[in-house]
């Protein structure tokens, strides 16, 4: 494996771990809403509704992400 492959497969992984926090952000702030009845302020971007919809669609890109850098590792090693 290159070098210039490393560092794709490196990106790629701090990418899906980049998404994978903000799913578990996204997921505390729904628990804190829903359950503990916690008011978020005007501004987040991320209530109700939209807060479930950001928690699967970042959730979707980092296991994507995931399965994308583990084809590439493959074809590398071929």
């Amino acid at each position: 494996m290159t070098s210039n492959q490393r560092l794709k497969l490196f990106f790629i992984s701090e990418l899906a771990t980049i998404f994978k926090i903000l799913s578990t952000v996204i997921l505390i702030t729904i628990v804190l809403e829903r359950v503990v009845g916690m008011e978020l302020h005007k501004s987040y971007p991320f209530q109700g509704g939209y807060a479930l919809i950001a928690w699967f669609l970042t959730s979707l890109l980092e296991l994507s992400l995931r399965i994308f850098k583990l084809k590439l590792k493959k074809k590398y090693r071929q």
